[in-house]
């Protein structure tokens, strides 16, 4: 029976107080974090008496948490899950190596919030992972005007599938699309389980032409036990290799790639093995009204509202995904007193492989967010997400999620 209004006003009181401690908390954790990053930067080298200097490293550093609650419905679900990021980047033309950079990245995951309670497919928070630290970056570039190559430890959603208008919302699929964070063994290379690898490029600026072609090892992670810190490397693992070309000018970008998995998989419905799995991808995204995205705003002039669309296929018997539709628009500049503020509304649309026994065919959720600049140094940003009910499957109902992520930043 749906519960009574006494029942959701206590639940809604509990939702809210998970959601303020975060939020008090928040800052004691971003501080300790941030005093520790604060320690790897070095001072500036002059290179010579007349040369700008040229700053050898570089650090980062951010705190973000994601709060939510259900409404209606029969099952409730809250929870809170949490990323700390602390990365420093080496400049290697401080050193006299031009053209070369290094980055290593460590990440603190909180939990994984209330996805395990609401059942849901595609993740309402992109930080929802188990409980654990380990490495996401450490790699090594060379580029130079026309050609760069990248090797070691790296989360290939940093080079594939991007998605800028995107990236401002909660769900785990208006970043990687999941038709690709969860192909393969353990997904294809998205964090929290990075890829070992190597990545070459091609690019032309004067064109805005890109191509980007990787491979990595087959089986990022250890999906047996999630907060194992290892990257395995041959055996029946196999490899995935991804490419992409990507096209960008002043008010517009437009990418599509693809990717093929070597290994042996296992079938979706645990009836054996399948060979390989490939899949394709496409992203569109551009702006429709005011600045263009890519260009300098002129003066007292900000507000842009920006679009993008994207696509994904997976042709595999071992893919839990086999086709995901996505897509939204992001306002920013629209407030003359807040002219930061970012205002948001999305759809992702994922379909399933009918497995006999079973009923769900799709799920689809609808979100709407809001950001905020607090400041120099936090981000408040409202969200509401609505998932209907999946795919014919009336026994897990209809929820509206409630959330409030705050973001810390040195």
């Amino acid at each position: 029976m749906p519960m009574g209004i006494a029942e959701a006003s206590l639940r809604f009181k509990q939702a809210w107080c998970i959601i303020a401690g975060m939020a008090l908390a928040s800052p004691a954790l971003a501080q300790s974090g941030t005093e520790g990053a604060a320690k790897l930067e070095v001072p500036t080298q002059e290179r010579t008496e007349d040369a700008p200097r040229i700053k050898a490293l570089t650090w980062d550093a951010s705190l973000t948490m994601d709060g939510q609650t259900t409404f209606g419905g029969v099952h409730h679900a809250q929870g809170v899950a949490g990323l700390a990021l602390v990365g420093v980047t080496v400049d290697g033309q401080a050193f006299g190596a031009k053209g070369f950079s290094a980055n290593v990245m460590m990440a603190a995951y909180n939990g994984p919030g209330i996805s395990g309670q609401l059942g849901d497919l595609q993740g309402v928070s992109a930080f929802s992972a188990n409980r654990m630290v380990r490495p996401i970056n450490a790699w090594v570039m060379w580029q130079g005007d026309h050609f760069g190559v990248k090797a070691g430890i790296m989360d290939t959603n940093a080079d594939f599938d991007e998605q800028n208008v995107g990236a401002i919302f909660l769900n785990g699929s208006h970043g990687m699309g999941p038709d690709l964070s969860m192909a393969g063994v353990n997904g294809l290379g998205t964090n929290p389980y990075s890829a070992l690898g190597v990545i070459g490029f091609l690019k032309d600026d004067a064109s805005g032409l890109k191509l980007r072609v990787g491979l990595f090892d087959g089986q990022p992670g250890d999906p047996e036990n999630p907060t194992r810190i290892v990257w395995r490397r041959g055996g029946d693992a196999g490899r995935f290799v991804m490419g992409e070309l990507d096209w960008t000018r002043p008010g517009w970008r437009i990418a599509v790639g693809g990717w093929h998995h070597s290994a042996h998989l296992p079938t979706i419905d645990g009836t054996g093995l399948t060979d390989g799995a490939s899949g394709q991808f496409a992203v569109a995204e551009g702006t429709l009204l005011g600045v263009p995205m890519g260009t300098e705003a002129p003066e007292g002039k900000t507000f842009h509202l920006d679009a993008w669309l994207r696509y994904g296929r997976s042709k595999s018997a071992a893919a839990p995904i086999t086709a995901y539709y996505g897509g939204g628009l992001v306002a920013q500049g629209f407030w003359k007193k807040f002219p930061q503020d970012s205002l948001g509304v999305a759809v992702a649309h994922a379909r399933v492989p009918w497995i006999e026994g079973t009923s769900l065919g799709h799920e689809t959720v609808l979100e709407a967010t809001y950001q905020h600049p607090w400041g120099k140094h936090v981000v408040l940003q409202p969200n509401l997400q609505y998932l209907p009910h999946p795919g014919g499957d009336r026994e897990r109902p209809s929820a509206l999620v409630f959330g409030l992520r705050v973001t810390l930043l040195p």
